[in-house]
């Protein structure tokens, strides 16, 4: 069991959506150790009752992120390098000297093969 939270965010370039805790994300997350921090409030009326993801403005998000790891759901590496290069996020300490782990562009959906997929490229970001 790891003892930081971490975050799972999806990031696009209109903002970053942070996975809530007890969502079906999560439990993944939970199942493999991991725990989720809790995400920013809503940004609006269309993600204020969803269980799954918060949609966050910038401010939100640059205050909001705060571990020390940030799972990249529906990420790869270029997500990781678009991140890491764009100036909303990029001087946060999570994102400028965390580890960010990618979990695969098929990570959003939850169908037996891609949430196996991202559990396996979780377990390997963390292996040896």
């Amino acid at each position: 069991m790891f003892t930081d939270q971490v975050q799972a965010i999806v990031y696009t370039l209109k903002g970053l959506s942070f996975a809530k805790p007890g969502g079906p994300h999560d439990e993944i997350f939970s199942a493999l150790g991991f725990k989720l921090a809790e995400a920013p409030a809503s940004s609006g009326e269309e993600g204020a009752n969803r269980k799954d993801f918060v949609f966050a403005t910038v401010e939100q998000s640059v205050r909001a992120l705060t571990s020390e790891t940030l799972l990249l759901v529906s990420g790869d590496d270029k997500t990781v390098e678009q991140l890491k290069t764009d100036s909303n996020y990029n001087t946060t300490q999570t994102v400028s000297s965390g580890k960010l782990v990618p979990l695969g562009i098929s990570s959003f959906k939850l169908d037996y093969y891609s949430a196996l997929a991202m559990a396996e490229t979780l377990a390997a970001a963390y292996s040896g």
